[in-house]
This record gives C-alpha cells, sequence and structure tokens, in this order.
C-alpha cells in the first residue's frame, strides 16, 4: 500500500501536492485522541492535553477533521497552491530535482532532452 511505504519517511508531506493542512484550536480541543487514532501519517500528538499537528507529516486529507466531534480541528488552505505534476516523467523530474543541485538537475534534463544515457 502507497501510504504505508510513504508514512515511513521523515516528511511525507513533500511527497503529496495537497493545498490544505490540518490545523487545531487548542481552546476548542478535548484532548480525546481520536484525530491522533485516525491520522494515518502519524502526524498528530497530544502535547500538554492538545492534539499538535507535525506539518512536515500531514498530507492535508482531512482524515482527522472528519473525527472531531468538537470542530477543534480544521483544514486551512496553504500559502502557496501547489498543483500535482503532469504524469510520470514530471513527478520523476520533480523527486530527482530535490535530491540534486539546480546544475546536476540542469545537465540531466540536458542529457535527457539529446537523448544521451544518464
Amino acid at each position: 500500500m502507497q501510504l504505508t511505504a510513504v508514512k515511513k519517511l521523515p516528511r511525507p508531506a513533500d511527497l503529496y501536492a495537497s493545498n490544505y493542512y490540518a490545523e487545531v484550536d487548542p481552546e476548542l480541543c478535548t484532548a480525546c485522541g481520536k484525530c491522533v487514532e485516525r491520522c494515518q501519517m502519524e502526524a498528530r500528538t497530544m502535547v500538554d492535553d492538545v492534539a499538535i499537528v507535525n506539518l512536515d507529516r500531514c498530507i492535508g486529507c482531512g482524515n482527522c477533521v472528519t473525527v472531531c466531534e468538537v470542530n477543534a480541528s480544521h483544514l486551512e488552505r496553504k500559502d502557496k497552491e501547489l498543483l500535482p505534476p503532469k504524469d510520470k516523467e514530471a513527478s520523476y523530474m520533480q523527486v530527482i530535482s530535490k535530491r540534486v543541485g539546480t546544475w546536476d538537475n540542469l545537465k540531466f534534463r540536458i542529457k535527457t532532452l539529446l537523448g544521451l544515457k544518464v
């Protein structure tokens, strides 16, 4: 299952093009823990009887919001809109560009365009 593999990474949020992230109103949170149990990415923890969201892990799916009976959890729109890659090749290029520097990324793209072995 894809989520199981992604969950093992330190920053699952980097792999998902979501325009939302979860947030908690600490004054409304009753520390029931349902959102912690429901979160597939283990982005939720309880600190001082308030649910906390780790934004490096939150993929903005909203599962935690649906189980919050007191509406303490909600989704917020990110400042910068993200668009998913248009195809598999664009997705690979996005991953590669994060792993290598700008110069190495440029060399890779040029070799690919020229049909050279990379």
